[in-house]
């Protein structure tokens, strides 16, 4: 069974891939001429895939953390986490998409020529880029959780030589009478 951390981990390497993806893209642009968007989405691919080693050095750290048991050092990982991840969306949506995807489709249509796969190339690859991010969030969510229940009294105990994890919960207030 795959843990958030696992999701996680495998989320942002295919993010780090969709990037990668997108920098070939944009570097791909007809030979006839250049244009902004090619600076625009091949350095915008570059800082996030910057972003997305952070955020992945910060899954690592959070890893290494939840299982040591160091529940203080395992929510600052996800704290730095969730602003690296934060940090990718705005990044993404706010530079790459909207209303740049518009405005670049516009540029294939007025040159035409290659341009015009080249605008759909690049599209594609922003828009490949989204749901690797949204796996990502919805596993730092469920990390976030999984700290949440531990931190709250969430217990478990790994039997010595079994390797086999217990889950239980402590009744904090309950008396033994």
């Amino acid at each position: 069974m795959s843990t958030p951390e696992d999701a996680l981990a495998l989320a942002l390497s295919r993010l780090q891939e969709h990037f990668a993806a997108l920098r070939q893209a944009a570097d791909d642009h007809p030979v006839d001429g250049e244009s902004v968007f090619t600076d625009l989405y091949g350095e915008g691919a570059d800082e996030m895939a910057g972003q997305t080693s952070e955020a992945q050095h910060r899954a690592h750290q959070f890893r290494r953390a939840w299982t040591g048991g160091d529940l203080s050092a395992a929510q600052t990982a996800l704290s730095g986490l969730s602003t690296a991840l934060a940090r990718l969306r705005e990044r993404l949506y706010l530079d790459l998409v909207y209303p740049r995807l518009s405005e670049l489709n516009e540029l294939g249509r007025e040159r035409g020529g290659e341009w015009t796969p080249w605008a759909a190339a690049v599209q594609s690859a922003v828009e490949g880029c989204l749901e690797p991010l949204a796996r990502a969030e919805r596993a730092r969510d469920r990390c976030w959780e999984r700290l949440s229940e531990r931190a709250a009294g969430g217990l478990e105990v790994r039997r010595p030589g079994t390797g086999h994890l217990e889950t239980g919960h402590l009744n904090i207030g309950a008396r033994n009478e």
